[in-house]
């Protein structure tokens, strides 16, 4: 006989005689057992749990959880096999165990996962605890010790009605109340006192009847007498939301019982609390309701993993539908299960259109093979696929698309690689950016390589960051990259460096640029030079300035060549005064002779001489004149050359100062047959205050030039007003003729 068949054996016979005694098969569901099965379920995080008693010919299920099994026929039955053996039987994954492979709830249910822990009473194995699950689990050690402890406790509280029962077969009353009722009561208790769950009797209204610690402990009170005697009104005092009271009324008025009913409660601290509660009503023969009486369990962590990763599905499912990136996720036959906005509107289909596709139906066969290779490789390796993909333009004038792709696999609770998630985006504009970023990098470079200035950046202390060749070769350096890191204390003396420091920080500080400082500073080899120093602020986009920028020339050649020039310009200056010097004393020199010509003539042409004689002269007379004009011009000259030029500021008569200009030129006039006119306005009489000397020099030069070269006609000489103030006024003097000009 196999060993999963019923036994005929004395074993078998005490089994199910014990069985009867219970009077449990086929009886309704009862709160003790139920919360059992939860509790189980809880601590593996298994979908389904029951527990189970093993009859002649089917495994009778007394409490479930998460399935709806009722009785099954015994020989299919893996709790059968945990009971037949009185011992625990594990399977991670039942489609490899010997025993219970071929059973129905693994072929037909797909039960992957199970755990039977058999209980008892009256020293036989009469049933089992059990989970199970669709998947393949394991157990720690902390997780069977616990499921056995459950198990315990089923066999306590079986104990406890096999002997109640057999003292009401024997009709022993007396024993009942005396020595049953005494033996019930205390292991009874122990389990009331010690159960890792609260137990409670209440009244209909929610007055409390009884309670045991671990209730008082989870609502927040020292004892069970302490939460009696204070919690009146739980619908009130208890429930932070009081339809939750109704509801549980509700439920229970339908049903008499009811299974995890879940509320959030205050404890007495005010502290906030989630629990489940496992409630059946109790009811005398007519019928009658006498008590509520349950379990309660506080699922606060539970309560709170779970909206965490409610939350947390949430926000990944939101992060998913609104960022502007492709996502889906394929299983390992290719097949899209899941596939998000983005990806529905880059595709250009509806997401229904698009679960139960693979790559085949939406790309060409080329890309689909492609991407296929990618998924495999990633499914093979269970290593992250992360790469940028060059679409190439195919029609005339369409540019590369570049996509960025990230593919990833996809676990299932064991570890195993089910499937990939794959993410996906355009970042052709980031990657024509990273050029053009390069290209103006180069161009940077090509700058600092070739210019000779000395360019450099430094941040916000002052050190620096980049430098061009000639800074490099500047200081003494093979290239511009190893001045990075350092500052100019490393390369000038200390007071040199703290002024270069000082003008930086103020820059940065400011936001003033200092444009073309000339610096004196020291080469490397000792000697004095001079650069043209600027240096700006180096903003970032917001605005606020990390670093400067500074450009350095050298201007030593200039520098030299402006010495130069200044000396060349005093030696001129010198020699100018120098001739002034010269000239003023030959000036003096052939003025006093001249003088002297001058007076004779004169006393000469007041004697009586002939006509003749008269005209010579005149003309030796008129030549003296000439060459005194000409002295005068050439000492002028030498002033103006040697900057000692000074125009005197004296009252003189404006008109005197015209009529002698012109009248010192009526003679040669007359003799070439030409008129001479003065026009001064009337307004212009009296006195002014100027250098009557040189405008009158000004006038003669014009008017010996007009009179000169005039050979018929007239010359007038006028002035008028341009402009007048209260104390100065603008005139203009004019010299004109009908002669050739002055060209």
């Amino acid at each position: 006989m196999a060993d999963n068949e019923p036994k005929s054996l004395p074993t078998e016979k005490a089994r199910q005689k014990t069985l009867n005694a219970l009077q449990i098969l086929n009886t309704d569901p009862e709160p003790a057992f139920d919360q059992l099965a939860q509790l189980a379920a809880h601590i593996t995080e298994a979908p389904y749990a029951a527990i189970s008693f093993t009859g002649p010919n089917e495994q009778w299920c007394k409490a479930e959880y998460g399935w709806t099994l009722g009785a099954i026929p015994r020989d299919q039955s893996p709790c059968a096999i945990s009971v037949e053996r009185g011992a625990p039987l594990i399977v991670e994954n039942a489609q490899k165990h010997e025993d219970i492979r071929h059973l129905a709830p693994v072929t037909e249910d797909g039960i992957r996962f199970y755990a039977g822990f058999p209980f008892s009473a009256n020293n036989q194995t009469v049933g089992a605890l059990c989970v199970a699950g669709p998947e393949s689990q394991s157990l720690d050690d902390s997780q069977i010790e616990l499921l056995e402890g459950l198990a315990t406790q089923a066999s306590l509280h079986l104990e406890n009605r096999y002997q109640i029962n057999q003292l009401k077969e024997e009709n022993a009353e007396l024993l009942i109340q005396e020595l049953g009722a005494e033996m019930a009561e205390e292991k009874y208790r122990s389990i009331f006192d010690h159960v890792q769950e609260g137990i409670f009797q209440t009244t209909a209204d929610g007055e409390f009847i009884s309670a045991n610690p671990m209730l008082a402990r989870i609502y927040g009170f020292d004892s069970p007498e302490e939460l009696i005697s204070q919690m009146k009104d739980v619908s009130r005092e208890l429930y932070v939301d009081p339809h939750r009271r109704e509801e549980f009324i509700k439920i229970m008025t339908e049903r008499d019982v009811i299974h995890n009913f879940v509320s959030q409660i205050k404890k007495n601290d005010g502290s906030l609390i989630w629990i489940a509660e496992n409630v059946r009503a109790v009811r005398n023969k007519d019928g009658q309701l006498l008590y509520y009486e349950g379990t309660v369990v506080d699922i606060t962590e539970k309560e709170e993993t779970e909206k965490a990763l409610r939350d947390s599905e949430l926000l990944y499912h939101s992060l998913v539908e609104t960022i502007p990136q492709n996502i889906v996720r394929k299983n390992r036959e290719g097949v899209f299960i899941f596939a998000n906005q983005q990806f529905c509107q880059t595709v250009g289909k509806p997401l229904k259109d698009i679960l139960g596709k693979t790559d085949y139906d939406l790309s060409p066969k080329h890309l689909a093979d492609k991407y296929r290779r990618d998924d495999m490789r990633v499914m093979e390796t269970g290593e992250i696929y992360d790469t940028t993909e060059i679409h190439t333009g195919t029609g005339s004038g369409e540019e590369n698309i570049y996509i960025e792709t990230v593919k990833t696999p996809l676990l299932d609770s064991q570890g195993q690689i089910n499937g990939i998630q794959c993410m996906f985006w355009d970042v052709t504009e980031r990657h024509q950016m990273e050029e053009q970023l390069a290209y103006e990098r180069d161009l940077l470079n090509a700058l600092l390589d070739n210019v000779p200035d000395r360019i450099y950046i430094k941040d916000t202390e002052s050190r620096f960051i980049k430098g061009s060749a000639a800074l490099a070769k500047r200081l003494g350096l093979k290239t511009p990259s190893d001045i990075v890191g350092k500052n100019d204390y490393d390369f000038h003396p200390d007071a040199l460096a703290k002024s270069f420091h000082e003008d930086e920080q103020r820059v940065i500080l400011t936001g003033k640029p200092i444009i073309n400082k000339v610096e004196q500073q020291t080469d490397t080899d000792g000697r004095d030079i001079w650069a043209s120093v600027t240096k700006v602020p180096f903003t970032n986009r917001s605005g606020i300035a990390t670093g400067v920028i500074g450009i350095s020339r050298d201007i030593t050649a200039l520098k030299l060549a402006e010495r130069e020039t200044a000396r060349a310009r005093d030696m001129a200056l010198e020699a100018a005064q120098m001739k002034a010097q010269f000239l003023a004393v030959m000036s003096h020199e052939i003025r006093t002779p001249m003088n002297g010509i001058i007076g004779m003539i004169d006393l000469l042409l007041d004697s009586d001489l002939s006509e003749e004689q008269q005209e010579y002269a005149g003309t030796v007379r008129t030549s003296a004149d000439a060459l005194l004009e000409i002295l005068n011009d050439i000492l002028d000259l030498s002033k103006i050359e040697a900057g000692r030029l000074e125009l005197e500021k004296a009252e003189f008569s404006l008109r005197q100062v015209i009529e002698e200009a012109v009248e010192l030129h009526a003679l040669r006039a007359e003799a070439n047959h030409i008129e001479l006119h003065c026009h001064i306005p009337p307004a212009l009489d009296g006195q002014y205050r100027g250098d009557a000397g040189r405008l009158r020099q000004i006038l003669l030069n014009l008017i010996s030039n007009a009179v000169k070269f005039t050979e018929e006609g007239e010359v007038q000489t006028a002035v008028q007003i341009i402009d007048e103030t209260n104390d100065d006024v603008k005139l203009q003097f004019t010299v004109s003729d009908t002669g050739i000009g002055i060209s």
